[in-house]
């Protein structure tokens, strides 16, 4: 048992001094506790025999027992069940032969209260600056101005680790058949900025690639339909002047 009032980093540490776990058994001891008992004797079959099946699921340990608060375990384990609402694996989606996420959330969720808390970040008055002069507008030749700024470089409010979290969920409920503008809200990043995180963080990642290129499909159908919209406009308008001008002669 862990001593009373202590303190820890990580999931990690907490579990393997409840479990009295050694901390390079941390993955294992967790991978047997928490695979679906119904399913336990075809873990072991494929255990020993394709053991690289079970990557996923050693990989969340991993990142699970990196995490050192509430707010990032729940995300960790939202991650992990979204996975398998867009996977087609008999074995793992529908077998379930894998760890729970339920049994997951119940082995971590308690040492919670045992996590030592962030220290706090002193807070430091901004001081006052001039305001930055604004960028100039751009000018053809001649010296006519375009009359539009010349762009400021974006600024990034967030990346990392995080960011692709984030936008993976996003990307399970999108494809689960949830609308983007409320997948982006519930993943935490603004609808407005979802194009920008793509572009800077997608790069090896096939489910974002993947997600970026429906947006920009999604993007061209809405203009097509608009176009379509406006071309039956003008169609219906020179309809009725034809059969205004046949009715006069």
């Amino acid at each position: 048992m862990a001593e009373i009032g202590k303190q820890y980093s990580t999931f990690k540490d907490a579990y393997c001094a409840v479990h009295r776990c050694a901390p390079e058994r941390f993955e294992q001891h967790v991978f047997w506790k928490c695979v679906y008992r119904q399913t336990l004797p075809l873990v072991w079959v494929f255990y020993l025999t394709k053991r690289d099946l079970f990557h996923p699921d050693f990989e969340a340990v991993e990142a699970i027992g990196a995490a050192s608060s509430l707010g990032e375990l729940q995300l960790l384990i939202d991650e992990f069940e979204n996975r398998h609402l867009v996977e087609r694996s008999l074995r793992r989606r529908i077998l379930r032969v894998r760890i729970s996420s339920f049994r997951l959330d119940r082995a971590f969720r308690s040492l919670a209260a045992s996590l030592r808390p962030p220290e706090p970040v002193p807070v430091q008055l901004p001081r006052a600056r001039p305001e930055a002069p604004r960028p100039a507008t751009p000018r053809l030749a001649g010296g006519v101005s375009t009359g539009e700024p010349a762009s400021e470089p974006r600024e990034v409010r967030d990346g990392g680790p995080l960011i692709v979290r984030r936008l993976r969920r996003l990307h399970a409920e999108v494809v689960a058949g949830r609308p983007v503008e409320q997948a982006s809200i519930n993943a935490g990043i603004p609808p407005a900025e979802l194009k920008a995180a793509l572009a800077e963080n997608k790069a090896g990642f096939s489910d974002l690639i993947w997600l970026d290129e429906h947006l920009s499909l999604r993007e061209e159908v809405l203009r097509l339909r608009v176009e379509n919209d406006r071309l039956n406009r003008v169609t219906a308008d020179l309809s009725t002047r034809l059969l205004a001008a046949t009715g006069r002669v």
